[in-house]
């Protein structure tokens, strides 16, 4: 069986899936690693592993947190598309209601209102995203 190819974009992969079903990558940073990168207006490596977002999220529930990364995010979106990055986010698991979400611990970490525009359900725990997402 050949494994997914990850595009461009971001893509939300449950960690089980990489190098089995999905493809993996090696570069890795930290998701504060990669938001400073953004913040200071800076293009993370061409393909790249960024590890904590669901635990970020987890601890960022609230509104103002939301529009923060939100709106860092999509600052960030006309280089990272230019650039042909692909951001590969590994998260615990991806259930779905409504909208998908992130389990993490059993507990429920939303993300759908960050990423909404364009996320949408690659495979089963494999959702992808433009960088235009606002």
């Amino acid at each position: 069986m050949d494994k997914k190819s990850l595009r461009s974009g971001y893509n939300f992969v449950e960690r089980n899936m990489l190098g089995n079903k999905i493809e993996d990558i090696e570069a890795t940073i930290s998701i504060i690693a990669f938001l400073r990168l953004l913040q200071r207006g800076e293009i993370p490596p061409r393909q790249v592993k960024v590890d904590g977002l669901d635990r970020l999220l987890l601890r960022m529930q609230d509104r103002d947190s939301s529009r923060f990364l939100r709106r860092l995010l999509s600052e960030a979106s006309d280089a990272l598309m230019k650039s042909g990055a692909v951001v590969l986010f590994p998260v615990a698991r991806i259930g779905q209601n409504l909208h998908p979400k992130l389990v993490l611990d059993g507990q429920d970490v939303q993300f759908y209102h960050i990423f909404s525009k364009g996320l949408r359900q690659e495979d089963v725990g494999y959702f992808r995203c433009p960088f235009t997402i606002s």
